[in-house]
């Protein structure tokens, strides 16, 4: 069985997506400024307060990941598997975008304990399924 797998799409992807998408979005999870116990928050009950259209539809989209990228790779779609992490990294990073965690470390610390729980974990999740 012939797969997709193109060597140019592929580092296209490793040097300018991951680099530019993943790369960002630990950055912005992670910095002793907003992350300074650099630790991933427990998820708590609590947190269904703050759920938005965004971070729900980020939740489904973490959800279904594994499955996607899991048939992708099995059809040695390769290219699409990695698509598929990427989308949910863009709708992270769109999550981050809207809640600001560089604000909220100064307005509300409980709701940034949300946001780093959430991004961290798509963080977690996609650095799984990018493994080789």
């Amino acid at each position: 069985m012939d797969g997709n797998f193109c060597h140019k799409r592929m580092v296209h992807y490793l040097n300018l997506e991951l680099a530019d998408t993943l790369g960002n979005l630990l950055n912005r999870t992670s910095s002793s400024g907003v992350n300074p116990d650099q630790i991933i928050p427990p998820w708590e009950k609590k947190f269904q307060n703050w759920e938005t259209e965004i971070s729900k539809d980020l939740m489904n989209h973490l959800e279904a990941l594994p499955e996607k990228v899991e048939m992708s790779f099995e059809n040695f779609n390769f290219y699409e598997g990695i698509v598929h992490v990427m989308d949910v990294l863009r709708v992270t990073n769109h999550f981050v975008q809207d809640e600001k965690p560089w604000e909220l470390k100064k307005t509300d610390k409980e709701r940034l304990q949300f946001v780093l729980t959430l991004s961290l974990e798509s963080l977690r999740a996609s650095g799984i399924l990018l493994q080789p």
